[in-house]
């Protein structure tokens, strides 16, 4: 459908990023468009009259489960996948009261107001900063691939910008009194305790060691990953060439420096005057190591690998002008075979099957603790280690050292209430955890006043935030008491 178009024509409609993502906010992906002819029959679900079309509902459902796989890495189970088919089409129902009520907010959107924010948008503009019509034309041309009309898919953009205008309503609602904002500011910057379990990768890497013929088929699909070509460390001399006799005199000027380095003159000595360029000049003419790929000009690469080190090259003309290269080192590459690669491909294996298996642990604890079990009845159900941490705050990126440096950790947990727990296991190199926010108590700010300023400025940013989901969501609920809700898919 469109949507799914778009996100795979990213680099054609970047201007579109920042409706989607609106829309992704409100709900998953934006429903049927507001064509006339409406298809009750089809329909996931009808609000209000108004169909949510099972066509939308299926590739939205597509990919919230392939996001709930990835993140429990492995196939669901079927309570799971209840889950989350009710969560999808409950965003999509949400979505269609939100745009359907927009206009109570005082909230429309004209077709003339679509223009002029299409207008204005920075990635239909050209380098004048005037609109680029044919940038629109492209996006509206591979609609109609897709048998989506161009008033489709204009109705489908203006419902996206509308329903980030309701959005924004609500953010203009979420004000903060003095105290709340003290208070913000209070929780931003408390201190904590933990109570985490925790999947040692290592450890598991032991329960899945991967078979001799697993480990030929991760060799072959991921050989090229540990190859590396050979490289030389170059220094340059470069003299540019303009048009005419200029080039004459380059010329020239190259073959006198050739000349003094045959003498006996030092070549970097010489690339530090000698060079057309500041920059050049100022680093010595240092290319720095290089593989033959990584030289523009074919014709430089293939001389300075066939150099020796400590060897100069002849003068060599490119686009770029006259060019003497001296090979100051050289390194070969790895290719890689079975024999010499087995050790990498077994512990890169193992690695991802070790995480693979600790988010699925981390997802069966967290379910665990959402039915009341303690952290130590999960812990023994899932091969998990229980830790408690010491005082952290928010910028603590070793508030759990089994995981290794881990800011996402502290973070998470500062935003959670007392007694809640992380929503979803966090991950790093060495473990995956899932955490229970034990104990909390007021930490000062910090002592340069910028910081303070700063911290208080994201504190307040946070609770505007937290403000605007919530007066959004109790609007919904609100509209849902009194609409006409028919799940016609049996997923409610």
């Amino acid at each position: 459908m469109v949507m799914r178009t778009l996100r795979n024509k990213v680099s054609l409609i970047i201007w579109l990023s920042a409706v989607l993502l609106i829309a992704m906010v409100v709900g998953l992906v934006a429903p049927n468009f507001m064509a006339g002819g409406k298809n009750l029959a089809g329909a996931a679900a009808v609000v209000d009259g108004q169909p949510v079309d099972a066509q939308e509902y299926s590739e939205a459902l597509d990919a919230r489960l392939e996001q709930a796989r990835q993140a429990q890495g492995g196939d669901l189970s079927e309570a799971d996948s209840t889950r989350v088919r009710r969560e999808t089409l409950n965003s999509l129902i949400d979505e269609e009261l939100a745009f359907d009520h927009a206009k109570s907010l005082g909230q429309t959107m004209s077709p003339e107001e679509f223009r002029r924010q299409l207008e204005s948008d920075p990635s239909l503009q050209d380098g004048q900063g005037h609109f680029d019509e044919s940038r629109y034309e492209q996006i509206l041309q591979m609609q109609a691939e897709q048998g989506v009309t161009w008033q489709q898919a204009e109705q489908h953009f203006q419902r996206a910008m509308l329903l980030g205008k309701v959005r924004d309503f609500w953010a203009t609602q979420a004000v903060l009194t003095p105290s709340d904002e003290a208070e913000a500011e209070a929780r931003y910057n408390r201190r904590v305790k933990a109570t985490a379990l925790v999947w040692d990768l290592a450890r598991l890497r032991a329960q899945v060691r991967p078979t001799d013929d697993e480990l030929h088929t991760y060799y072959s699909e991921n050989k090229q990953q540990w190859a590396k070509p050979a490289q030389v460390k170059l220094r340059q001399i470069l003299v540019r060439a303009d048009f005419g006799a200029a080039t004459a005199t380059a010329e020239a000027k190259a073959d006198h420096i050739l000349a003094r380095l045959k003498a006996g003159a030092d070549f970097k000595a010489l690339a530090s005057t000698e060079n057309s360029d500041d920059a050049s000049r100022k680093s010595a003419g240092d290319l720095g190591w290089v593989a033959h790929d990584d030289l523009r000009h074919v014709v430089l690469a293939d001389a300075a690998f066939s150099l020796k080190k400590g060897q100069f090259s002849r003068v060599i003309y490119t686009s770029d002008g006259y060019t003497i290269i001296k090979v100051e080192d050289r390194r070969p590459g790895f290719e890689p075979t079975f024999a010499n690669s087995r050790d990498k491909a077994a512990k890169a294996l193992g690695t991802q099957r070790a995480a693979t298996l600790a988010a699925s642990l981390a997802q069966r604890a967290l379910a665990a603790l959402g039915k009341g079990e303690t952290m130590e009845a999960a812990a023994k159900e899932t091969q998990a280690t229980v830790l408690r941490t010491g005082w952290f705050g928010r910028d603590d990126a070793l508030a759990l050292p089994a995981l290794g440096a881990s800011p996402d950790f502290a973070k998470g947990m500062l935003s959670l209430d007392l007694g809640a727990s992380l929503p979803e296991p966090v991950t790093t190199a060495k473990a995956v955890a899932v955490a229970v926010l034990t104990d909390e108590k007021a930490g000062g700010a910090p002592a340069k006043a910028a910081d303070a300023d700063a911290r208080a400025a994201a504190a307040r940013q946070d609770a505007i935030a937290a403000r605007t989901k919530s007066l959004y969501q109790a609007w919904i609920v609100a509209l849902r008491k009194k609409a006409d809700i028919v799940d016609q898919s049996g997923v409610l």
